[in-house]
């Protein structure tokens, strides 16, 4: 079974209606009526062997990846984070101090506080990330509408090619480098969200293929790609040449985020200092994804593949 088909399953199996939970499997994040507010639930794991190799990852990346990766759960429902409980893989207690490190910057950095967590003895290091948030409307996958306009953050694709220069132990492309180890969540989610009316979120974990197909099946719509206007940055042309658009696609862990807003909005290209991009429009055509007459495949990472 692949990674969608599991999550189907899941979804049959474990997903029943109940007045409390707003929002379950099959979304960035699962969103419940706690107290009288709107309670956002995420969790994350990162295991060596599976998403990085020791041989080019500092610990204190471990730290700090892992709660971006969460974190960037509850910004793509358009919520703002709160806690974290953070479990922990030991290989080696030596390691412990320098992963906290990470974990630290990021939670000062982002306003998150880490209140807990699990450690456990391990033959391979790993860390799980469970965080809390809340939100007054969260924005889901399934509210595309046709005409609006498919809206990209950042530089895609910068990530997955950062982490093939580290794998292949090349030197140079630090940029790239540091965009898979230290990726930052795009918090400016939250402003952009009050001054325009978004109608889907997603971020970008699995490629944009990938994740913006999660929106199409979701709201049962497709999309025209506006193949000009793709962000693909010089850096990763430099380091990829005709393979930049394959990075760019398909590539994963940039946590940026995709967002679709109605179509006659004055959207900026940059907020604040975010590049902005609109990428294309959403189609009636459902789960096609079309640049010119071509179609394009929803490529992207797949754990089970």
């Amino acid at each position: 079974m692949r990674e969608e088909e599991i999550i189907e399953f899941l979804r049959n199996c474990l997903a029943k209606k109940n007045e409390g939970v707003l929002v379950d499997i099959g979304d960035d994040a699962a969103v419940v009526k706690l107290g009288g507010e709107k309670i956002v639930l995420t969790c994350d794991t990162l295991e060596e062997g599976v998403h990085f190799l020791r041989d080019y990852f500092p610990l204190y990346f471990l730290g700090w990846k892992g709660m971006a990766v969460s974190i960037s759960d509850i910004y793509a429902m358009g919520g703002e984070p709160l806690y974290s409980l953070v479990s922990l893989g030991v290989v080696e207690e030596s390691g412990v101090e320098e992963i906290f490190r990470g974990v630290k910057e990021f939670s000062s950095q982002f306003k998150v506080k880490v209140v807990g967590g699990n450690l456990v003895r391990s033959d391979r290091w790993w860390i799980e990330v469970f965080s809390l948030g809340r939100v007054e409307k969260p924005i889901l996958r399934s509210g595309a509408k046709i005409g609006d306009l498919i809206v990209i953050t950042g530089y895609p694709g910068e990530a997955s090619a950062g982490r093939k220069v580290l794998e292949e132990g090349r030197s140079g492309y630090s940029e790239l480098k540091e965009r898979f180890l230290k990726p930052f969540p795009r918090k400016e989610i939250l402003e952009i969200k009050k001054e325009f009316s978004l109608t889907s979120l997603i971020d970008v974990s699995d490629g944009v293929g990938r994740d913006l197909y999660r929106i199409l099946k979701e709201s049962e719509k497709g999309a025209k790609i506006f193949p000009d206007e793709l962000p693909i940055s010089r850096n990763l042309k430099d380091f990829a040449g005709e393979k930049a658009f394959h990075y760019f696609w398909s590539g994963g862990e940039d946590y940026e985020l995709i967002f679709t807003v109605k179509r006659g909005v004055n959207l900026p290209s940059y907020w604040k200092e975010l590049p902005l991009a609109i990428i294309g429009e959403i189609t009636g055509d459902v789960g096609v994804i079309k640049s010119g007459e071509q179609i394009l495949e929803p490529a992207g990472y797949d754990h089970f593949k």
